[in-house]
């Protein structure tokens, strides 16, 4: 009797019973791994696939998309970030557009808007994060960058059920 375990985004397996009772006990699977076994249906945790009784199958199904997305699952405390690291972002656009009226006040706001990008798109998990500090030193792309980052960070916000307004999201909804 066959079983896969979905760990670190890898398939794992085809391993037998005693090894996966072998694995638990030392601690290299968890009951709440993924896992799938000849005879189930889908991907479940470890723990409801014991004991296992059901005719064989040949192949597991492949491992469902939703599974992949969980990983995209966010923590309070990194909504949190998001949304102040937002907040930064929009008031800091709006303090550059009144310092454009003074002169090296623009320069200054500039490289605060830089870091408040960079810390922005760290915060949302960006691959980009060097692409949007290069674009912030230029006019017009570093609004582009600005935008971009932003529009992730209200998605990932409002995709939490968190409301996104005008100057971002209330930090009161998120506490």
């Amino acid at each position: 009797m066959s079983i896969f375990i979905y760990k670190n985004e890898q398939q794992e397996g085809p391993y037998d019973l005693a090894t996966i009772q072998q694995g638990i006990a030392s601690g290299r699977f968890a009951p709440e791994d993924l896992a799938w076994r000849e005879g189930a249906a889908e991907w479940a945790a470890l723990q409801t696939l014991l004991p296992i009784d059901l005719p064989p199958s040949n192949i597991p199904p492949a491992v469902p998309i939703a599974i992949k997305a969980n990983q995209d699952q966010w923590t309070k405390a990194e909504l949190l970030e998001v949304a102040k690291h937002q907040k930064n972002i929009l008031w800091m656009f709006l303090i550059s557009i009144v310092a454009s009226f003074i002169p090296l006040a623009t320069i200054v706001t500039g490289f605060v808007m830089v870091f408040f990008i960079y810390k922005l798109a760290k915060a949302i998990r960006s691959t980009n994060v060097w692409l949007y500090i290069v674009l912030a030193f230029f006019p017009l792309l570093n609004v582009v960058a600005l935008v971009r980052v932003n529009g992730k960070a209200t998605k990932i916000l409002e995709s939490n059920g968190i409301k996104v307004g005008l100057m971002g999201a209330s930090l009161k909804d998120i506490i």
